[in-house]
């Protein structure tokens, strides 16, 4: 196939949720070593599905089947973008959520169109009126999650945008991003969000039994940092309670450490969010002994308290884990 005979729709293509590196990366040597068994996806030569297929077999001079799809307007086949990809198994509930909530709107459009050249009794909305309850959780049922959590993706997508870009990418989960949106109290945000530990965010006693294990020498998120741990060299035993807000960068910067030779063991204190993509990216495939260095993961019983340096404390709203990577 030419690539002049398949249009790339910049709207439509907008509708596709992203891959990860990893995901694509996969995607990539499949077709390269079995071929492109799925075929593309067209209507009029404009490409409805098979975006990334289409892309790796004309980088990689791969042939490729395509089917045809007839649609009145382009409306109906945003539609059936949207149903389709709520088909596939790799998106996230936020993702799921996010197209849901565009082919509400897509589908309001077509009403919009109908009712122009028919009587306004004579058309069928699909979706009830946002705000009822019922048509939160069947908006929610289309999404395969509960309306409960769909409203909170709303809520999150109309409020707070980048904190929902996080939850689009995996790197956010919709619970801990609609906390943010709600509100914790600041003196709350400030012990669980912050970079802080042993005498402000990690409890001492927890910090002291697990430095009596690894004999901790460096810390690269110390209470009140005069430098960027992300920006420095690490040292041999390293204990690592990260900025929240900054898991995925400090899991990414340990791998290197350990990679370079600088650092030999560590332990991270983060939370269990086994939804997101810095847990499959940086935690799980070296948990399953996929990658190296080998993981141990140590789930911590109940809520850990974490200290605010005054003496006070509360509980975090999340179960916590101890990740530990020891180079060999």
């Amino acid at each position: 196939m030419k690539s002049k005979e398949i249009i790339i729709d910049k709207e439509y293509s907008e509708l596709m949720p992203p891959l990860s590196t990893d995901a694509f990366s996969k995607l990539k040597k499949s077709i390269i070593n079995e071929g492109c068994r799925d075929p593309l996806v067209l209507w009029d030569n404009v490409l409805l599905d098979g975006h990334n297929r289409y892309r790796i077999c004309m980088e990689n001079n791969i042939i490729f089947k395509r089917v045809e799809k007839n649609f009145e307007s382009r409306e109906l086949a945003k539609v059936w973008i949207i149903d389709n990809q709520l088909g596939k198994r790799n998106l996230n509930d936020a993702q799921r959520i996010d197209l849901v909530d565009k082919s509400l709107g897509y589908q309001e459009m077509e009403n919009a169109k109908q009712r122009q050249v028919r009587k306004p009794e004579s058309v069928v909305e699909n979706f009830p009126p946002q705000n009822l309850g019922k048509s939160r959780d069947k908006l929610g049922e289309k999404a395969k999650v509960s309306g409960r959590q769909y409203g909170k993706g709303i809520k999150i997508k109309e409020q707070k945008p980048e904190l929902w870009k996080e939850c689009l990418d995996g790197d956010k989960s919709i619970n801990e991003a609609y906390k943010e949106v709600t509100g914790m109290s600041e003196k709350t945000r400030q012990v669980l969000f912050s970079s802080e530990h042993d005498d402000w965010s990690t409890p001492k006693d927890r910090y002291k039994e697990l430095d009596a294990e690894f004999h901790f020498d460096f810390d690269p998120c110390p209470f009140h940092s005069t430098f960027d741990g992300l920006q420095t060299s690490w040292k041999k035993n390293n204990f690592v309670n990260p900025p929240y807000s900054k898991i995925k960068e400090f899991l990414d910067k340990g791998h290197k450490e350990l990679s370079d030779g600088n650092a030999e063991v560590l332990v991270y204190l983060i939370p269990v969010r086994t939804d997101t993509n810095w847990f499959h990216t940086f935690v799980y495939p070296y948990f399953k002994k996929e990658k190296e260095p080998y993981a141990e993961i140590r789930f911590v019983k109940g809520r850990i308290k974490f200290e605010d340096g005054t003496g006070s404390n509360c509980s975090a709203p999340f179960p916590s884990m101890i990740v530990i990577f020891k180079r060999k």
